[in-house]
């Protein structure tokens, strides 16, 4: 629906990167949901329904990795897409991660253009108008998404 935010899961055990972090989705107009560690990841996609996990690949308790797994293997809700965020960015952890059912790969550091891209990214494109008659040929479709669609920052 237009005008509603994303709701977004953080699992980030750096108390820093997670202000700092929090405070660029919130500027996107996004809901935001922050835990420290890998577990309370799981403890909280399992409660409610999210738009996208951001998952810190290190943490304490569970690590991302493990986390991820234990969110896919879940059942309801375990198709919500999953973005690694990681200042190791060598290719066996981007193995890892994508093994474990993580949709995308966030290196640290991170400007707002690149997070913001990369739920994006994760997300897919928006929906289009599905109706038998399609869509109008002189309505908002003609030009691009659907008002009816998620609503995301440009």
């Amino acid at each position: 629906m237009a005008g509603v935010p994303l709701e977004i899961l953080m699992a980030e055990d750096n108390p820093t990167n997670q202000l700092i972090t929090r405070r660029m989705l919130e500027g996107f107009g996004y809901k935001v949901e922050a835990v420290s560690d890998g577990a309370q990841a799981v403890r909280a996609a399992g409660t409610r329904r999210f738009d996208v996990i951001l998952m810190d690949v290190f943490m304490p308790e569970l690590d991302g990795v493990a986390a991820a797994r234990a969110i896919r293997a879940a059942g309801p809700g375990s198709d919500v897409p999953i973005l690694a965020v990681s200042g190791n960015a060598d290719e066996s952890t981007r193995i890892d991660c994508a093994a474990a059912g993580m949709n995308g790969f966030l290196p640290k550091p991170f400007s707002r253009a690149v997070l913001h891209a990369a739920i994006r990214e994760v997300l897919g494109p928006p929906p289009t108008d599905l109706s038998p008659a399609g869509p109008s040929p002189t309505g908002p479709s003609a030009v691009g998404p659907s008002p009816t669609g998620p609503s995301l920052p440009a």
